[in-house]
């Protein structure tokens, strides 16, 4: 009897090791995909923030090529306006 009891307990001993065993496994794998995840999003991240700075660049290109031009039109109308004020008074 001691030697069946003896075999009980060392395959229930053999099922603990088995499910410690698949627990460990298991959280093995869930710690690999979390790194695996939070790589992707620091990558991810990175590349928007590269985006982002290449789109603010290429934004304060076109302000600066444009804000000239815009005053040009702008000194273009107030001397129409002011000729036009002149025919108007002289008419």
């Amino acid at each position: 009897m001691k030697n069946a009891l003896s075999a009980i307990k060392e395959r229930e001993l053999d099922l603990v090791k088995r499910q410690m065993k698949l627990e460990e496994n298991a959280l093995q794998a869930a710690m690999g995909r979390w790194k695996h995840e939070n790589e992707q999003r620091n990558r991810k991240d990175k590349l928007a923030g590269l985006q982002k700075n290449v789109l603010k660049k290429s934004i304060w290109t076109w302000h600066e090529k444009l804000t000239p031009l815009i005053q040009e039109e702008l000194e273009r109308c107030k001397n129409k306006e002011t000729l036009l004020a002149g025919n108007i008074i002289n008419s």
